[in-house]
């Protein structure tokens, strides 16, 4: 058994409850179903990308999001905008190719659009408001691996919920956010080494999908739902 390829999902659940990221990401004890939740996740990235590349209509449930994507599409005519970029980077942090045999870590990022020296993220987000920057400092991390040239960049979540952007973060802490992924690999690798993936209790239990753990609240919030 081994660690997967380093994504913010994998060391995101990990900070959460090593318990689940074990089940979800490395002993892979739970099949996959996507959520509706999910299959809408993927349906506003589809069509943002279609939005911005190509100038397709966003559907009524997305309008909310037309003002920026609008102005990333006019935007992509003067500079270079990209969508859905992905890039990786190896352990040693320097840059690869995404699929490449020594890749490790790697991410997806929703919309990028920078000048030589400069760069603006955005992250699409379809669930309820919660600023955490975690997620933009590792795609920030792997634009400066990839793009070294680059010396300011900023990002910022787009809540389609609320219908406006979250906060704007200053991303130029490089050094610390490999800091980062290196001591939560780390973690990891003790974890592994061990057999032992500890259980942490939070309000997220409730949407775990590990429901034999004592911690688990799923079924109940279901029940309460009246989802089962």
């Amino acid at each position: 058994m081994k660690l997967p390829i380093g994504t913010y999902s994998f060391y995101s659940t990990l900070q959460n409850c090593p318990h689940q990221a074990f089940h979800r990401y490395v002993g892979k004890t739970i099949p996959y179903v996507q959520s509706p939740e999910a299959k809408w996740g993927d349906q506003v990235h589809a069509a943002m990308e279609h939005r911005i590349k190509s100038g397709a209509t966003l559907p009524d449930s997305m309008q909310a999001a037309e003002p920026l994507c609008a102005t990333f599409h006019q935007m992509s005519k003067a500079v270079a905008v990209r969508v859905e970029l992905q890039l990786a980077m190896t352990w040693d942090g320097q840059p690869c190719d995404y699929y490449a045999d020594d890749v490790g870590f790697r991410g997806k990022l929703d919309c990028v659009t920078r000048t030589d020296t400069a760069a603006w993220m955005v992250d699409w987000k379809t669930g309820n408001v919660r600023e955490d920057p975690f997620e933009l400092e590792c795609g920030s991390l792997l634009l400066k691996v990839n793009r070294p040239q680059l010396e300011d960049i900023k990002g910022e979540y787009f809540w389609l919920k609320t219908g406006s952007a979250g906060l704007r973060y200053t991303l130029n802490d490089h050094a610390r956010y490999y800091e980062k992924l290196v001591n939560l690999r780390r973690e990891a690798e003790t974890y592994l080494s061990s057999d032992e993936w500890p259980k942490r209790k939070s309000p997220l239990c409730g949407w775990c999908d590990v429901v034999k753990c004592e911690h688990n609240t799923k079924l109940k919030r279901l029940a309460k739902e009246g989802k089962l």
